[in-house]
């Protein structure tokens, strides 16, 4: 099943980079970014005196595929609503426990055979002009494409993750 989430993968991020090389000096109402990961990694033999149930254990490869797609809107001037839907599937080394935790920062939130469905952020964001000189912005995940002002109060509410 990796590989038909592998090749999915593949497939958005040439939609994806297809649709950047024809981007629009116009503001955008609408986008839709995405973004695939597929993180391999293993570890050889080694000696492992001791062993547990958060052991890292010698001799094995795992992989990990994530997609996730950035969706937006302009509801009005200034108010635009986004949704990242994502496709997770595979393990971490080890089930990623223990000291296998460490070595990846994607394999920690898998963990299934089959790839599974997660809405990892919905979010309001209100942007309020102050006036003044205004810039231009590009469009990227989680952001509409356009001007701002640069004297600006911008208000985010929903579900998302501080980092």
């Amino acid at each position: 099943m990796i590989r038909i989430v592998s090749r999915a993968a593949l497939c958005g991020l040439l939609l994806v980079a297809r649709a950047a090389s024809a981007q629009d000096t116009q503001p955008e109402d609408f986008a839709i970014h995405g973004q695939a990961t597929v993180v391999a990694q293993g570890v050889g033999g080694f000696a492992s005196p001791y062993t547990g149930a958060n052991s890292l254990t010698p001799r094995q490869v795992q992989e990990t595929a994530d997609i996730t797609a950035f969706i937006g809107a302009r509801a009005w001037t200034g108010g635009e609503l986004w949704v990242n839907p994502e496709i997770d599937q595979g393990f971490g080394l080890s089930n990623t426990l223990g000291v296998a935790g460490f070595p990846s920062a994607e394999a920690y939130k898998v963990g299934e055979a089959e790839p599974y469905f997660r809405l990892q952020r919905a979010f309001f964001r209100q942007t309020f002009g102050l006036g003044g000189t205004r810039e231009a912005v590009a469009g990227v995940a989680n952001q509409l494409g356009g001007s701002r002002s640069v004297d600006r109060i911008v208000l985010t509410i929903g579900k998302f993750g501080v980092g």
